[in-house]
């Protein structure tokens, strides 16, 4: 996925929570214009704690907003550091869905 996903997943939620895009970006210590821009898709600059500090002010998936963002979330990211066999099976795993 790309950055206009990241910034349109963040938007939805953020309207569905009933919050506005200042007091969202003041919670998340980021001004107004740059989650603007996020949500926009034009700012492709968020950082894996800016994202998880979203979730986490949203109350949304952690992981399904950084795989938003072209992100691995970090405790995935160390295993597969730790174990690169598990991309393969990933992968096939991943083959094996797409037959069925």
């Amino acid at each position: 996925m790309t950055a206009p996903a990241l910034g349109s997943r963040i938007r939805r939620a953020r309207e569905a929570a009933g919050m506005g895009l200042r007091e969202l970006a003041r919670a998340a210590g980021k001004s107004a214009a740059w989650l603007s821009r996020l949500e926009r898709g034009e700012n492709m600059g968020a950082s894996v704690r800016t994202i998880q500090t979203f979730a986490r002010l949203l109350r949304i998936d952690p992981d399904a907003l950084l795989l938003a963002a072209g992100k691995v979330p970090p405790d995935v990211l160390r295993r597969l550091q730790d174990n690169p066999g598990l991309c393969e099976m990933v992968r096939l795993w991943a083959d094996k869905e797409k037959t069925r």
